[in-house]
């Protein structure tokens, strides 16, 4: 679940960001200047998991429960590499844009159909 915290400059929130303990597809650091939107006005990532050397090959995974203003934002936070404290860069690679409160695909990373209604779990 995200936690939005707002800051009243854009260099006091990034003093708030820094130092902060990284994990995992971190959000930290991610910043965006304006209002969020309402629910139901939002966009989610939606990862595609596997590997094409897999009989199955991929398939999409949950929501990402990170709202974004706008599918632009949604967007260039996927396509941005994460840092590992190690030094190591991690992208998501493979994925769609939904809205907030359905699965119509409205951006994607590999081909999708816009409009095309997913699934968890179903193969892409």
């Amino acid at each position: 679940m995200a936690t939005l915290t707002t800051h009243d400059t854009q260099s006091l929130a990034e003093a708030w960001f820094n130092g902060r303990a990284r994990g995992w597809y971190s959000t930290d650091g991610w910043l965006f200047d304006g209002e969020m939107p309402s629910e139901g006005e939002r966009f989610r990532i939606v990862p595609v998991g596997g590997s094409l050397a897999t009989a199955r090959g991929y398939l999409h995974g949950a929501p990402v429960e990170i709202p974004f203003p706008t599918i632009e934002q949604a967007r260039e936070y996927a396509e941005a590499y994460h840092e590992y404290p190690d030094g190591r860069r991690h992208r998501q690679v493979l994925f769609n844009i939904v809205g907030d409160q359905d699965t119509l695909v409205r951006w994607s990373s590999y081909g999708v159909g816009i409009g095309t209604e997913l699934e968890a779990g179903a193969w892409a």
